[in-house]
């Protein structure tokens, strides 16, 4: 009897998590070598599209050089020396050269101040990899006969799985 199961209805989509980190590291001035902040990335997947937001407190981001590094070494300048004497990076940069790439490992966002005179801080680095994969729209808990309805569902691939430890189900568990 597969009475009071919990039953999650899960939809094939994009996803795009959210993985963040927040350094706080001071950037050198006038250095080549700039400061390295390392985020990893414990998820498994194939990259669609990359997004990555960078939030660096700064007097002068004409001297900013920022890039990011795919855990396979792949690296992509997101920010070459512009923008003169404004202050501050609070932007998030789109890039398709990870596409086809797996998400998972240690995603690197270096900075360097190519200047004398102005400093800064990088303060905020998140990587958001969009992949497609199954996402939960729905759950709902069998009944004593073992049966359940999702209610108000559009039309779509979904999957249907037990959300409960030590339960099995068979090939008869379908949408209908």
């Amino acid at each position: 009897n597969m009475a009071n199961v919990n039953v999650a209805l899960a939809k094939w989509q994009d996803i795009r998590p959210t993985v963040s980190s927040s350094p706080n590291l001071p950037i050198p001035d006038n250095n080549t070598t700039g400061v390295t902040s390392n985020l990893y990335v414990p998820l498994s997947a194939t990259i669609k599209n990359t997004e990555v937001y960078v939030r660096i407190t700064h007097t002068y981001i004409g001297d900013l050089q920022v890039i990011v590094q795919h855990p396979d070494g792949t690296q992509v300048t997101l920010h070459n020396r512009t923008g003169a004497g404004t202050d501050n990076i609070d932007q998030t940069y789109a890039t398709t050269a990870f596409n086809g790439k797996n998400t998972s490992g240690t995603w690197k966002l270096i900075v360097k101040d190519l200047a004398a005179q102005d400093t800064g801080t990088l303060n905020q680095f998140n990587v958001m990899p969009t992949y497609e994969g199954y996402s939960n729209v729905a759950s709902t808990t069998t009944n004593g006969s073992g049966n359940y309805v999702f209610n108000d569902v559009t039309p779509g691939n979904y999957r249907i799985y037990p959300n409960s430890i030590g339960k099995m189900f068979g090939p008869r568990w379908r949408l209908a």
